[in-house]
């Protein structure tokens, strides 16, 4: 009995190591993958803020050049006016281009992310209820070897029972003919 009780109790505490290790492999995967996705979202806004602060200076330097132009040739002026427009709107074209380039990149790494926590939290999923089931398994059979043992002790015992009770009649029968063996001895003496 001890020694079942014993291979229960290591079973439970085996089952119960692996699920919190696969629980720390888990908490893990997902830790570094939380990081990943705060990394590349934060060197995106990054590369964001430094294209707007790059075209914010380009028009700042382009409007400068245009005053200075301005100043410098008042009957150019008009073209001068409409190919910078043309530059700053080509430039804001481009600036914003890339923006959405930038913008579906993080839509697309988002959606990578979460399909890969997805699969990885169903791969665990799956995995725990495959040692959950075998634990049950295991559980199971050896319930049914205990029962089988109680069975085949019990059934041990009775055997023991009736042949103790079978010696005992014998005992029994062999000292009364033994006493009436005596008795007519005593009694022709």
């Amino acid at each position: 009995m001890i020694a079942i009780n014993n291979q229960v109790e290591r079973s439970s505490g085996e089952s119960r190591m692996k699920l919190q290790h696969l629980e720390g492999d888990t908490n893990t995967q997902m830790s570094m993958i939380d990081a990943k996705s705060r990394q590349l979202v934060d060197e995106v806004k990054t590369m964001i803020e430094a294209l707007r602060s790059a075209s914010a200076a380009e028009r700042e330097r382009m409007e400068q050049r245009l005053m200075n132009l301005i100043e410098k040739s008042g009957a150019s002026r008009d073209l001068l006016l409409e190919k910078v427009d043309k530059r700053l709107d080509e430039m804001q074209y481009g600036v914003e281009a890339r923006l959405i380039k930038l913008e579906e990149a993080i839509l697309d790494s988002r959606n990578q992310i979460t399909d890969v926590q997805t699969h990885i939290e169903s791969k665990l999923l799956a995995k725990m209820d495959s040692n959950i089931k075998k634990n049950s398994e295991d559980v199971t059979k050896l319930k049914r070897e205990c029962r089988e043992g109680f069975a085949t002790v019990h059934e041990s015992i009775s055997n023991v029972k009736t042949v103790m009770e079978g010696k005992r009649k014998l005992l029994e029968d062999q000292l009364r003919k033994e006493i009436g063996q005596i008795r007519k001895m005593v009694v022709l003496v």
